[in-house]
C-alpha cells in the first residue's frame, strides 16, 4: 500500500513540476501564422490568464517570445529581442535589417528550430548585447550570408 501511495504521490508532483516549468507569463508572446515579424496578426499575447490577440508585435522589452511549430517568422526590418524560443519545426528567417538581442534573464535565444541568417552580405551582422545564445539538440543555424560569422562564435 505504501508503495501504491508513494507512487501516487510521484505522479502529481511530476505533473505540476512540468506545468509550473512550462507556466506562461504575462506577457510572453507566442506565434500562431507564419509570415512578418512585424505582423500583429502573427502573434498572440499572454494577458496573465489567456492568450489573447497581439496588439503590436514582439520586442526585447516583453516577456518570452516563442515560435511555435511549423510558423516561419521572416525578420526583415531592425528588431530588437530577448528571450526568444525556437521551437522545433519553426524557423526563424532572417533576410535584412539588424536583429539585436539584449541581455535579459536567461538565455536571449534559444534554437531548438531553426534560426536562418539569410540577410544580404552589405546589412550589418547579427549584434548580442552582452548576451547569450544556445542551440538545442535538434536547433539548426544556417548561414547563407558571405560575411563575418564572428559575433556567431563570440557568443
Amino acid at each position: 500500500m505504501n508503495l501504491l501511495r508513494f507512487s501516487a504521490i510521484t505522479c502529481v508532483l511530476s505533473i505540476f513540476t512540468h506545468l509550473s516549468a512550462n507556466a506562461q507569463s504575462a506577457g510572453d508572446y507566442q506565434s500562431i501564422a507564419s509570415g512578418p515579424w512585424s505582423t500583429i496578426a502573427n502573434w498572440q499575447i499572454f494577458n496573465g490568464t489567456t492568450w489573447v490577440a497581439a496588439t503590436t508585435a514582439p520586442t526585447s522589452t516583453d516577456g518570452v517570445i516563442t515560435i511555435q511549430s511549423p510558423h516561419t517568422l521572416q525578420i526583415t526590418a531592425n528588431v530588437s529581442l530577448d528571450q526568444v524560443v525556437i521551437n522545433s519545426g519553426a524557423t526563424i528567417n532572417w533576410t535584412g535589417g539588424t536583429c539585436t538581442f539584449v541581455n535579459g534573464a536567461g538565455v536571449d535565444l534559444l534554437i531548438n528550430g531553426t534560426f536562418w541568417d539569410n540577410r544580404g552580405a552589405a546589412t550589418p551582422s547579427i549584434t548580442f548585447t552582452a548576451s547569450t545564445w544556445q542551440m538545442g539538440t535538434n536547433g539548426t543555424l544556417i548561414r547563407s550570408a558571405g560575411n563575418s560569422s564572428n559575433n556567431w562564435q563570440n557568443n
